[in-house]
């Protein structure tokens, strides 16, 4: 029984990466700004609510991190260890997904990612003026991938698929 529990997470961990990766390279891109809006950090929220702590790592890590390996390379190093500290926010041992534990770590989700890719802009770029050029390219994306994340939420509870299939 143990090893088919912990089967049955790697496999939806590797489901989740391959969705993450997905959303964040190719699919759904809204263009803005100096980039595009990619629904990837929506998965990445939800991935934190639904698999235990490890496995949610595993799964935001590898999705955004070959994300950034095969359309911005530059990137992997602080996306990795953004998406790793914005999944500890989230908590899978909730019944619900969108519960007043997880709507704090959405918060605190937000500004890791607001903070950290404000930080590694100025790093790799060598430039502390640059990332307050694009400090929308930073804030919005990231609010409209709550905002999902909430009605998407929202959704899975009412249908209790969490219940179903996240045990």
């Amino acid at each position: 029984m143990i090893q088919s529990k912990k089967t049955h997470r790697l496999v939806l961990a590797s489901i989740f990466a391959a969705i993450i990766f997905l959303f964040t390279a190719y699919l759904f891109h809204i263009p803005f700004a100096t980039g595009y809006i990619h629904f990837g950090d929506t998965l990445v929220f939800l991935v934190g609510t639904l698999l235990p702590t490890p496995y949610a790592i595993g799964a935001a890590v590898i999705g955004t991190g070959l994300s950034d390996l095969l359309t911005a390379p530059i990137w992997v190093i602080p996306t990795v260890l953004i998406k790793a500290l914005v999944v500890l926010m989230f908590s899978s041992k909730t019944p619900k997904i969108i519960c007043a534990r997880n709507i704090v770590g959405l918060v605190f989700a937000y500004f890791i990612n607001f903070t950290g890719y404000f930080v590694a802009t100025g790093f790799l770029y060598q430039d502390w003026l640059f990332p307050i050029a694009r400090l929308y390219t930073d804030v919005i994306p990231p609010l409209i991938c709550a905002v999902l994340f909430v009605i998407i939420g929202k959704i899975i509870d009412r249908t209790d698929l969490k219940s179903k299939f996240f045990v």
